[in-house]
């Protein structure tokens, strides 16, 4: 069994999916589970050689919009495989503020909770026209002020055995008795959760560069829901004021794994 896993759904994610699952490595997974929708580039091509290291599983599962259906049947056949699981999306990378590993973190909460939420922390453009050529980890320093409501969203890393269904992609519901709550003990009953990232926060790399966007509203999104304008990422970038390089001190070691 797996301390800790990663389940994620992504769709044409193929450039940065390699740093991301490496990057969450250095973190203390040990384990991703990954379900390709229909990407252009298969998941099982972008990666083949962390799937070769015996650290990927990669299921291929075409249509749009299955996300609550993946998420429901994971939770059901690997409800064994990990004491823990993350499920997040292929832009969203874990960040913990207490040492480099989540898993001391998550130990706390074993016994007492079923899980932890954990609250985005939306990046823009950084001022990236084009595609970086460095790390996304490295170079996206730039976000929405922390208590944006927008960052009230949150994401969970649950203990599977206790997962009863998922209604939602940021609600988990558990088993009775089982309760979910943030890094604060702060109980969590829905989608929505007052910002607190002291201890540990979701990146949340919502444009990337400005032509990734584009093409992410060219695409549209593996949950199925309909694209927004290229616009709207002119609205997310003029709010993006606040500096956060909370990431960068994992980038050393990151390219040395990516190498």
């Amino acid at each position: 069994m797996h301390y800790l896993s990663v389940c994620a759904i992504v769709r044409n994610e193929a450039r940065y999916l390699p740093e991301w699952v490496e990057f969450h490595r250095l973190v203390g997974v040990e384990h991703f589970y990954v379900y390709d929708d229909d990407s252009e580039v298969p998941v099982a091509v972008s990666l083949a050689a962390q799937i070769a290291a015996g650290y990927v599983t990669v299921e291929a599962v075409p249509g749009r919009g299955q996300h609550m259906q993946v998420y429901n049947r994971h939770g059901e056949q690997r409800r064994y495989d990990s004491m823990w699981t993350a499920f997040i999306d292929g832009d969203e990378f874990l960040v913990p503020h207490e040492g480099d590993d989540l898993r001391p973190l998550l130990s706390e909460f074993e016994s007492e909770y079923a899980g932890l939420v954990v609250n985005w922390q939306v990046f823009g453009t950084s001022g990236h026209l084009l595609r970086p050529t460095g790390l996304l980890t490295e170079v996206m320093t730039h976000k929405l002020p922390v208590h944006a409501e927008i960052n009230r969203h949150v994401k969970s890393i649950i203990q599977t055995t206790k997962l009863r269904h998922f209604p939602h992609p940021h609600r988990p519901v558990m088993h009775d008795g089982c309760h979910l709550c943030n890094e604060h003990r702060t109980y969590a009953p829905g989608p929505w959760l007052d910002v607190s990232v002291d201890r540990v926060q979701i990146n949340h790399y919502y444009a990337k560069s400005l032509l990734d966007w584009g093409d992410k509203m060219r695409r549209g999104y593996a949950d199925g829901s309909p694209p927004q304008h290229l616009w709207g990422v002119y609205d997310v970038d003029a709010a993006c004021a606040e500096h956060d390089a909370c990431a960068v001190r994992f980038a050393d070691r990151l390219r040395a794994r990516l190498c």
